[in-house]
């Protein structure tokens, strides 16, 4: 039941009256009306004027992705008080939370907090959970959203770098002195290769480009050369080839002497 104190009562008596059946007084106590008002109406079990916590979208779909890596998904929550996130928990172990280290960790009312969702499958197979939230403004978990996702076999390219590293020693530069680095497809999926970056990279590849599998007929080949110039200026020195396959990122060190550097530390 909604409870109203008058301002002439509190000034009155000191207390207010509450409406029930058997009426009961609230003493305001020492910490003034607001303390003696907060705790009595924060305290009724079900009362309307009790703080929420609502999160959007209240159901989080991951979708389909690759079996054993990680999907991580934003959910944005609000409450109609001050507040922070106090514990979160998911009730399957494939989903975990945390509050985003971007997002303030204490806000007002009605200012959001992000909350990261990461979905990592260990099985092709389908999953479902809810995602409960201790608000600091309650002592109960609250269910803020359903998750759910499903997993595919991941397929993962297999393939050698050959080698691993090149150091070419003394170089003066114009003498077209050039080194490789072989990437090959073992098979048996397709490789991506993208994020080709350094500048002593010759022959101007594409930005990304792609290797079929031996045997394959996917209209590509199934290796690369990435030729290296070590020395393509009097003041260069050593140098890295980067780019990723797969989504995973490969460094291969170049080492050359070049004839006109300057002197280490100088």
């Amino acid at each position: 039941m909604k409870t109203w104190c008058s301002l002439l009562g509190l000034l009155a008596t000191g207390a207010c009256l509450y409406p029930a059946t058997e009426p009961r007084l609230l003493p305001l106590g020492d910490g003034g009306p607001d303390a003696g008002l907060d705790a009595g109406f924060g305290d009724d079990a079900g009362d309307a004027g009790a703080a929420q916590v609502s999160c959007t979208p209240s159901r989080l779909d991951f979708g389909t992705v690759a079996a054993n890596l990680p999907t991580t998904l934003p959910l944005i929550c609000t409450a109609d008080a001050g507040w922070s996130v106090v514990s979160l928990a998911a009730s399957s172990p494939v989903f975990t939370a945390q509050v985003d280290p971007s997002s303030p960790s204490v806000v007002g009312p009605g200012q959001p907090i992000q909350i990261d969702v990461t979905y990592t499958p260990t099985a092709t197979e389908s999953d479902t959970g809810t995602l409960t939230l201790v608000p600091s403004f309650a002592s109960a978990p609250v269910v803020v959203a359903s998750l759910y996702g499903s997993a595919i076999a991941e397929e993962r390219c297999n393939y050698s770098i050959t080698p691993t590293s090149l150091n070419f020693g003394q170089v003066c530069p114009d003498t077209g002195t050039l080194g490789a680095f072989t990437i090959t497809n073992l098979g048996p999926n397709e490789c991506l290769i993208n994020g080709l970056v350094d500048s002593c990279v010759g022959g101007g590849l594409a930005t990304s480009f792609r290797l079929s599998p031996p045997g394959g007929d996917g209209g590509y080949p199934t290796s690369l050369q990435i030729w290296v110039d070590p020395c393509p200026q009097p003041d260069a020195g050593h140098c890295t080839i980067q780019f990723s396959i797969d989504g995973m990122v490969q460094t291969l060190p170049v080492m050359a002497n070049c004839c006109g550097s300057a002197p280490d530390g100088g």
